[in-house]
C-alpha cells in the first residue's frame, strides 16, 4: 500500500427513505399502495411497486436456485427493481451530482421500515436510465461507485465508538447430515488477525491458545445457550456465524432463522429467528458495570439470513431484527450464498475491518470480488448490509487504522526478533520481515498525530536494520558465506558498499525522523522532540552533513521539553 491508498477515500451519502402509514408489518405488496420516497433534500414523490406480493414471491423463489432460466430471472428482476428506483426522480440527480468533485464514492443508504419493502433485493438493481452506469448493475457499476446499505428507520442508539481492539467470536453449527465449511471461514478468520497475534511456540499447544484466543474465541456445534454465554463472558467486538439458513412456522407465519443445534435434543435443529439471536448477543458481561453490550459487527454466512419470510406478523429478517437490537452493522444473505461465496465473504470483509477500514469500501469491494469470483452464482447481489454508523466515522476509523497499524508494527518486529533468536533460519527472518513493511505500509499519516507515527516507522526502519546487521553477524560467526564484510570502525561509505540493505533501512528510518522533526504537529513537542533527537543521531551514524539551523532548533525544543518537565532525549 503506497501514500496515497493511506489516504482515507472521501464518501458522500445519499438518503432514500420509503414510507407508508400504518405499522411495519400485515401490509402486502400491491400496485395500488403509495409510498412516500424522501430523497436527500428533494421534494417528496409517491412511487408504487409494479407487482402483487406473490409474483414478487415466485420471482425470489426464482433466485433460490430452484429455476434453469436462472440468468432470465435475475435479469428480469434487476430491471424491474431499478424502474422502482427510478422512478424516485430526485435519486437520479444524487448520483449523478459528483459533478468532478473530490467525492466520488457514494453511500447510498436505503431506510425502511415496512416489512414488505424488506422483501425486495434492492441491491440486485440495474441503473435506470439517467442513472451512472445506466444498464448496469447499480451496486457494481463503476461511473460513480457506490455502497448501497439498508437501516431500520429511527433505529435505537448505537454503539458510538468503533472498536480500536477486535476480539472475535465464530460461532458455527451443522446439526444433523449438513455440513459447513467451518475449516476454511477458520482459516479466513486466523489469517485476518495474524497481524495482531504475539509470537509463540508452535510446538506450545497452550501458549498458541493464549496467543490465539485473545483475539478470536470458536464456538463448534454452537447451540443459543453456547452464545448467550459466551458473551456474558466477554465483550465481543465481532461475531461471525456459520450456519444453514432454515424456514420455521408455517403459511403466513413462515419465517427464516439460523439452524443451531438443539440444546435439549441432540443432532436436532434448533431454528433461532433474528430477536432470539439478538437477545443472546446483547448480553451483561459479568466484568462490566451492568450496561448492555454489543458487538459492533455481526456478520452472518448462511442461506438466506436476509430474507423476511412473512410480513404479515411483526418481525424482519434476521439481519433486519439484529441490526433493529442495536447493532451498527449486520451482513447477512438474502438469497442462497455458495460456499466457496461464503468464505470469500469472511476473508475480505475481516481482512478489511480489522484494519480499520470504512465498512462501506470493504462492502463495495465484497460485492466487485464475489462477482469477479463466482460468475456462476449471483453472491454478489446476496449481499445484505444493515449500517447505521457514528457520524464521526472519518475521524474514528483515523484513529483506529493509527492504533491497529502501529499495534501490528510492534508485534512484527517481535516475530523479527524471535526469528533471529530462536532459530536463525533466513526463510522465518523473511517472511517476519515482510510483516514489518506490511503494517509500515499500513500505518496512516493523520492530522494532529503525523510526529508520532512517524516517529514509530522510524524506530522500525532503525531496528529492522539493526535485526539485518545481527543477521550479517550470525552469519559471519556461523561460516555462512557472506558477499561481503567491513573492517571494524570503517567508515560509513564502507557500510553502504558491504551491507546495502542494512544501510537502505536506516537511511529509510532517517527520513522518517525527519519528516517528524520538521511535522507541522505544534501541538505534538514531545513526538516532535523524539523525531528531532533520531534525526541528528542518525545522520552523525550514517555521515550525513546537519544544518545548523536544525541542530539549533533540536536543541531549543529539548530546552523547551525541560521546561515543561517533559522526559529528555539525549543526543
Amino acid at each position: 500500500m503506497n501514500d496515497m491508498e493511506n489516504r482515507p477515500t472521501p464518501i458522500r451519502e445519499v438518503v432514500l427513505e420509503l414510507l407508508r402509514p400504518g405499522p411495519p408489518h400485515n401490509q402486502l405488496l400491491s400496485p395500488l399502495t403509495p409510498y412516500l420516497a424522501l430523497c436527500s433534500s428533494h421534494s417528496a414523490e409517491v412511487v408504487h411497486v409494479p407487482f402483487e406480493h406473490w409474483e414478487l414471491q415466485r420471482r425470489l423463489q426464482e433466485l433460490g436456485y430452484r429455476t434453469s432460466d436462472r440468468p432470465g430471472a435475475i435479469q428480469e428482476i434487476a430491471k424491474t427493481m431499478g424502474e422502482i428506483m427510478g422512478r424516485v426522480g430526485g435519486l437520479g440527480t444524487e448520483l449523478q451530482a459528483n459533478g468532478g468533485d473530490a467525492q466520488p464514492f457514494v453511500h447510498l443508504r436505503l431506510i425502511i421500515s415496512a416489512s414488505e419493502l424488506a422483501l425486495l433485493p434492492w441491491e440486485i438493481a440495474s441503473a435506470a436510465k439517467g442513472f451512472p452506469g445506466e444498464g448496469s448493475p447499480l451496486s457494481l457499476q463503476t461511473v460513480a461507485p457506490l455502497c448501497l446499505t439498508r437501516e431500520v428507520r429511527r433505529p435505537p442508539g448505537t454503539q458510538q465508538r468503533w472498536p480500536t481492539d477486535a476480539r472475535i467470536l465464530f460461532a458455527y453449527a451443522a446439526p444433523g447430515d449438513s455440513e459447513v465449511p467451518f475449516e476454511a471461514h477458520l482459516y479466513a478468520l486466523r489469517r485476518a488477525i495474524d497481524p495482531w497475534v504475539e509470537p509463540y511456540d508452535t510446538n506450545d499447544s497452550k501458549q498458541r491458545q493464549k496467543a490465539l484466543g485473545e483475539h478470536l474465541e470458536v464456538l463448534p456445534n454452537a447451540t443459543l445457550r453456547d452464545i448467550q454465554e459466551a458473551c456474558a463472558r466477554t465483550r465481543f467486538t465481532h461475531v461471525h456465524i456459520l450456519a444453514h439458513g432454515r424456514e420455521t412456522g408455517e403459511g403466513e407465519r413462515r419465517r427464516y432463522g439460523l439452524a443451531f443445534h438443539s440444546q435439549t435434543s441432540a443432532g436436532q435443529p434448533d431454528v433461532v429467528e433474528g430477536e432470539r439471536l439478538a437477545a443472546a448477543l446483547i448480553s451483561q458481561p459479568k466484568e462490566n458495570d451492568g450496561s448492555p453490550w454489543h458487538p459492533a459487527v455481526v456478520t452472518v454466512a448462511s442461506c438466506e439470513s436476509g430474507n423476511q419470510g412473512s410480513v404479515v406478523y411483526p418481525g424482519g429478517s434476521l439481519a433486519h431484527d439484529l441490526h433493529r437490537a442495536g447493532i451498527p452493522l449486520v451482513v447477512g444473505s438474502q438469497f442462497p450464498l455458495s460456499f466457496a461465496g461464503s468464505v470469500s465473504m469472511a476473508e475480505i470483509l475481516y481482512e478489511r475491518l480489522l484494519w480499520g477500514e470504512d465498512p462501506r469500501l470493504a462492502l463495495r469491494d465484497l460485492r466487485a470480488q464475489l462477482r469477479a469470483l463466482y460468475p456462476a452464482t449471483h453472491d454478489w447481489a446476496s449481499i445484505v448490509a444493515y449500517v447505521a454508523l457514528p457520524r464521526d466515522l472519518a475521524r474514528q476509523l483515523a484513529e483506529v487504522q493509527c492504533e491497529r497499524s502501529l499495534g501490528a508494527l510492534r508485534l512484527s518486529m517481535k516475530h523479527a526478533d524471535d526469528a533471529l533468536n530462536i532459530s536463525g533460519r533466513q526463510d522465518n527472518l523473511a517472511i517476519a520481515l515482510k510483516r514489518v513493511q506490511r503494517a509500515l505500509n499500513r500505518v496512516p499519516e493523520i492530522p494532529g498525530r503525523e510526529a508520532e507515527t512517524l516517529c514509530h516507522k522510524g524506530a522500525r526502519l532503525k531496528r529492522w536494520g539493526q535485526v539485518i546487521f545481527q543477521r550479517w553477524e550470525l552469519e559471519r560467526v556461523t561460516g555462512n558465506s557472506i558477499s561481503r564484510s567491513v573492517a571494524p570502525g570503517a567508515n560509513p561509505s564502507a557500510v553502504e558498499k558491504s551491507r546495502p540493505e542494512e544501510y537502505a533501512k536506516l537511511e529509510e528510518a532517517l527520513e522518517s525522523y525527519r519528516r517528524a522533526f520538521k511535522s507541522t504537529s505544534a501541538q505534538d513537542w514531545k513526538n516532535i522532540h523524539w523525531g528531532g533527537t533520531q534525526f541528528l543521531s542518525l545522520s552523525a551514524v550514517l555521515g550525513k552533513r546537519v544544518d545548523a539551523a536544525d541542530w539549533n532548533l533540536c536543541v531549543a525544543i529539548c530546552e523547551r521539553e525541560v521546561g515543561d518537565g517533559s522526559r529528555i532525549r539525549s543526543v
